[in-house]
C-alpha cells in the first residue's frame, strides 16, 4: 500500500514539475516577445506637433531638407538607397496603425529640383478600407491641427478636389501649401475628425 502511495505521489510530483516547466517556457517566450517589440518613437499627436515645429520654420517645401527635418524630429531619416534632396520616416504607432512620412524627388521644375510631402496614417490590416476608425491614434484631430496652424500664421481654407468640396483643410502661408484631409469615418458613430493624410 505503501508502495502504491509513493507511486502516485511521485506521479504527482512529475506532472505539477512538467506543468511548471511548460508555464515558465510560456511566460519567458511572452515576455521575450514584448521586450523585443519595438517602442515607436512618436504618438500621433508628438508626430503632428513635430511637423508644426517644422510648419513653424519653414516658408516653403525647399525648407524640408532631410538635414533639418531630422534636426527638427530629433531622429535619424532613412536616406540610404534614395536620391538627393528625398527621405523617409516610417513605423507603426500600434500593432494595426503604421504611418510614413516622406519626400519623394518629382523632377525638374523651373530649373531645379521639385519634391513632394506626404504625411499619411493606414492601418495595415484594411489598407484598401474607404472608411476607417482612427480612433485608437487620434489624440490631434484636424480641428486642434488646424488652430495651431492658424496660430503660427497659416489660413485655412476649404479642401476642394475637381472643384467638389472634401472633408478636409488647406492651409497656407509664405510659398507652403499643405492639403489635410480628414479620414472618412464609419458613418455609425461619431467622428473624431481625424487626419488621415497631409500633402505638400
Amino acid at each position: 500500500m505503501n508502495k502504491i502511495l509513493m507511486m502516485i505521489l511521485v506521479s504527482l510530483l512529475t506532472a505539477c514539475s512538467t506543468h511548471h516547466a511548460n508555464t515558465s517556457s510560456t511566460l519567458n517566450k511572452e515576455t521575450a516577445m514584448t521586450e523585443n517589440k519595438p517602442t515607436p518613437q512618436f504618438t500621433q499627436r508628438q508626430l503632428l506637433t513635430k511637423l508644426l515645429a517644422m510648419m513653424e520654420i519653414a516658408h516653403s517645401q525647399d525648407d524640408f531638407t532631410p538635414e533639418r527635418v531630422s534636426q527638427v524630429f530629433g531622429v535619424k531619416l532613412r536616406t540610404q538607397g534614395l536620391e538627393e534632396g528625398e527621405f523617409l520616416l516610417t513605423e507603426n504607432l500600434t500593432p494595426d496603425w503604421h504611418y510614413y512620412f516622406d519626400r519623394t524627388n518629382t523632377g525638374m521644375y523651373k530649373g531645379k529640383w521639385s519634391f513632394n510631402l506626404e504625411l499619411r496614417f493606414y492601418n495595415e490590416r484594411k489598407p484598401d478600407a474607404a472608411e476607417l476608425d482612427m480612433s485608437e491614434i487620434c489624440d490631434m484631430n484636424i480641428e486642434e491641427f488646424t488652430r495651431k496652424a492658424e496660430a503660427l500664421g497659416y489660413t485655412s481654407y476649404p479642401l476642394f478636389h475637381r472643384e467638389v468640396r472634401i472633408p478636409g483643410v488647406l492651409l497656407e502661408r509664405d510659398n507652403l501649401k499643405l492639403h489635410v484631409y480628414e479620414a472618412r469615418h464609419p458613418s455609425d458613430t461619431a467622428s473624431p475628425r481625424c487626419i488621415e493624410r497631409i500633402f505638400f
